[in-house]
């Protein structure tokens, strides 16, 4: 496992670290999903599995779950979801899991 993670599982990693970048990142990308989630619902159009905003940010998700599955596996997953759910809410939580279904170990 890459040192810079291997605290997981006894804590967060340390401050500064790629893991605690990558982690504020999806925080700001799911919260960027809740408010456009509203906007959408708001404007009455169709699916917002259709909606290309949803699509490009469901991406950036998708590839930051299959970065912190490369540098510390299923562990570094769960610890940034668990901080973008203390952060952001259990829909946070939600988000992630559905985006990041068959990355490494991840189920949905």
């Amino acid at each position: 496992m890459n040192q810079e993670v291997s605290q997981i599982g006894g804590g967060y990693p340390p401050k500064g670290t790629e893991h605690e970048r990558l982690t504020a990142e999806l925080i700001k990308l799911t919260r960027a999903v809740s408010a456009n989630r509203e906007r959408f619902e708001a404007s009455g159009r169709g699916s917002i599995h259709d909606d290309p905003t949803e699509m490009r940010l469901k991406g950036e998700i998708q590839a930051i779950g299959e970065r912190l599955d490369g540098i510390g596996g299923w562990g570094a997953m769960i610890t940034a979801c668990d901080e973008v759910e203390d952060t952001v809410g259990f829909m946070g939580g939600v988000v992630l899991n559905y985006a990041w279904d068959g990355i490494g170990r991840w189920a949905a």
